[in-house]
């Protein structure tokens, strides 16, 4: 699907998160991609006994993480609203918004837990089918987020 150098964009929309405080009320903040598909519900199932006022970031399955569906707990999102500035912005400027927010939990010391049904990567709607998973990316045209919704009902 491409990668961009991103990140400082993503910087700039979590500063307006943070700036606005709603993320606060909540023991989980989800950002997710315009062209992922998620059910909200799965995934507080798989949240269930996590701590939220542990700081841990939760990565998807695989080598390498992926941002359509990025999840920290409160306590690590309040910890990046605050250190951010001082301890990640080196390489912003030439790096992807995933790698980056990955990154600069690891510096900020967040625990990062694997969760293995958080993301299915695959281009087909019948990726959908499969109900196990909290999100499926990527669908780039809404009439095939409408097929994934389907299938997923």
């Amino acid at each position: 699907w491409g990668s961009y150098y991103n990140a400082e964009v993503f910087v700039r929309a979590w500063e307006a998160v943070i700036k606005d405080g709603q993320y606060l009320t909540a023991d989980w903040v989800v950002k997710a991609d315009p062209d992922t598909v998620w059910v909200p519900e799965r995934l507080r199932k798989q949240l269930c006994g996590e701590d939220p006022t542990q700081r841990v970031i939760v990565r998807n399955a695989g080598k390498e993480y992926l941002g359509p569906l990025e999840v920290f707990s409160v306590a690590a999102a309040k910890d990046f609203a605050s250190r951010h500035r001082g301890v990640c912005m080196d390489g912003v400027d030439v790096s992807g918004e995933d790698g980056w927010i990955e990154a600069c939990m690891a510096r900020l010391g967040v625990t990062s837990k694997t969760e293995e049904k958080l993301l299915k990567s695959d281009k087909s709607t019948r990726a959908c089918s499969d109900k196990s998973f909290v999100a499926y990316h990527p669908f780039k045209r809404v009439d095939l987020q409408g097929t994934c919704y389907e299938l997923l009902a």
